[in-house]
């Protein structure tokens, strides 16, 4: 059952800005990729799922480029030598072209994960109010 929750309407506009549509409830489901049958910006994905759904994208570069792998990662990782963090990917070319627009982690002492923009320095929490 999905339960009301104002942190998550507030989320809701930070992230997505909807204006006067708001959702007072959240529900995390995985979907299989899109297919890039309908090329209308009212249809086409504004993210690039990667191929295989019970896996996320992740960056070692600071979200120049970015790969794949189990979503039961729970960044920061090593991965080959270096720390791993999620990289969330969006497109606007229905997902032959995407790029980072945010990256994030978890944190030992905080309960929320932390995220940031690519170049930047800064980890902020996910619930900082006008920060996205």
């Amino acid at each position: 059952m999905v339960t009301q929750s104002l942190d998550d309407m507030l989320k809701d506009q930070i992230f997505l800005g909807r204006g006067v549509r708001y959702f007072t409830a959240a529900l995390d489901i995985d979907l299989a990729p899109p297919t890039p049958a309908s090329t209308s910006p009212s249809t086409r994905p504004a993210f690039v799922t990667p191929a295989n759904t019970t896996s996320l994208y992740f960056t070692t570069d600071d979200g120049k480029s970015y790969f794949p792998l189990e979503a039961t990662n729970k960044p920061p990782f090593m991965h080959e030598g270096k720390f791993a963090y999620r990289a969330h990917v969006f497109s606007t070319d229905g997902g032959k072209t995407g790029w980072v627009g945010y990256i994030s982690k978890f944190s030992p002492i905080s309960a929320e994960a932390l995220i940031r923009r690519p170049g930047e320095t800064a980890w902020t929490p996910v619930s900082s109010p006008g920060r996205w």
